[in-house]
């Protein structure tokens, strides 16, 4: 286990695996009492419909995921995290704000692609740089920091406890909690060009 969180790949990708799990979990726990909240009068006839449709695309995702996965792109795995986490943070902003369930269903279904997409990649990444022994207890430990996160999250943003916020506000936090995560994987990305040393000469 020591020697598989001295890799910095390893470190990298369970950094972001636990706080993107962290945030789906949330998004996908709470989404729904959302969409009630921007359309009252919605029955919900849509909503099993729209759940299976992010669920097949986010399979599709992420086997499109596994079929890129290849060394010819592990320079953009960075950029990957970075974009991939602002897009996610700004669907759910969007889906926060917006006063059409439609929106808030597209939004939805964009952010499970997205999610599938990366979590895949993150946790391909992780395992090839894992020995054969580690595969459980690393990934155990990755599971158990997203849910430990999760747990502080729903404390802080959605019980009494905490703020209490409402639906609406809720999705705006998550939103920018996953903003947070692509700027300080920038931060890193630009770190690692400004400090690159040149090629020799």
């Amino acid at each position: 286990m020591v020697s598989a969180y001295t890799n910095q790949n390893v470190i990298r990708w369970s950094f972001w695996w636990a706080f993107a799990t962290c945030g789906q979990v949330q998004v996908f726990s709470y989404v729904q009492i959302l969409w009630k909240e921007i359309d009252p009068s919605d029955e919900s006839f849509y909503n099993g419909a729209v759940e299976a449709i992010a669920t097949l695309l986010g399979a599709g995702s992420a086997m499109f995921a596994g079929i890129a996965n290849t060394s010819h792109h592990k320079k953009w795995h960075m950029w990957i995290l970075t974009v991939c986490s602002l897009f996610m943070g700004t669907f759910i902003i969007i889906s926060s704000l917006t006063h059409s369930v439609w929106v808030a269903y597209a939004m939805y279904i964009l952010f499970a692609i997205s999610y599938f997409f990366v979590i895949t990649t993150a946790s391909a990444i992780v395992a090839e740089n894992l020995a054969d022994d580690s595969f459980g207890l690393i990934f155990g430990i990755n599971t158990l920091a997203a849910l430990v996160l999760q747990a502080i999250l729903t404390l802080v943003v959605v019980t009494d406890t905490g703020y209490g916020l409402g639906p609406r506000e809720q999705f705006f936090v998550y939103g920018c909690y996953y903003i947070v995560v692509a700027i300080m994987y920038f931060g890193a990305v630009f770190l690692r060009m400004l400090f690159k040393k040149p090629p020799r000469v």
